[in-house]
């Protein structure tokens, strides 16, 4: 899927360089293994490879830990041995999103700005040191705030849909694939079908400085290939 990843990339970048101009997605393709070779697809995986792994430990640890407290706090409150709820499952969605997102955003950052046409970036260090000296800290989560904004109703859907289709097709709580399968696939459908893409998170994340600017905002008018190239 990276590939994909690769050219929605580029294709959310709005007045491109006349170089870097798609219509669609297959033309998208051609034309980067034209121009740049079969490689740049997979441009910037590295640090998605890097950040992938500890962001989804921390995303499930969080999620387990925000739900036991939850349904603690619950059965305090209620004065009862009441078993866990949906909404606390969404809940504990909402958490393990906000955590992960944090230390995810930045490997995602440096993974969009190696993406952009005619990065000069060609390793996960290079382009982190050059993004920190030109933006500081801050410059790795100028996008963190759009992230979780759409992260967070789709990840409190997710769980609380995947635990409710588990209590349906497994009741007995005993481990079962195929019921984790189905689950999931439902669960994954019904929170994609009602939440936003994720462009503004991408263009945030490609653009970096020039975002805080308001008139890209309010205008409409996002940044080209050139300034994108000018921002890092």
């Amino acid at each position: 899927m990276y590939p994909f990843d690769a050219g929605e990339t580029r294709l959310q970048v709005i007045n491109p360089s006349t170089v870097a101009a798609y219509s669609r997605m297959r033309n998208a393709f051609r034309v980067m293994a034209s121009q740049e070779g079969i490689r740049t697809f997979w441009r910037g995986a590295s640090s998605v490879v890097l950040g992938a792994g500890p962001a989804h430990a921390v995303h499930f640890a969080s999620y387990e830990k925000a739900k036991k407290v939850l349904v603690q706090w619950r059965r305090r409150v209620s004065g009862k041995n009441l078993e866990s709820h949906h909404l606390l499952h969404g809940l504990g969605g909402a958490v393990a999103t906000i955590t992960s997102d944090a230390l995810m955003t930045p490997f995602d950052v440096i993974k969009q700005r190696m993406q952009s046409y005619g990065s000069r970036y060609r390793n996960v260090p290079q382009a982190f040191m050059a993004i920190m000296r030109r933006g500081g800290h801050g410059a790795f989560y100028v996008s963190y705030g759009t992230t979780i904004s759409m992260s967070i109703p789709f990840q409190t859907l997710h769980f609380m849909t995947y635990e409710y289709f588990q209590e349906r097709l497994n009741p007995t709580g005993l481990h079962d694939s195929v019921s984790h399968i189905w689950s999931g696939a439902l669960a994954g459908a019904v929170a994609a079908g009602t939440s936003s893409g994720s462009f503004m998170e991408e263009r945030l994340a490609d653009t970096g400085t020039c975002y805080r600017h308001s008139k890209y905002l309010s205008t409409g008018t996002y940044a080209s290939t050139e300034n994108i190239q000018n921002s890092i």
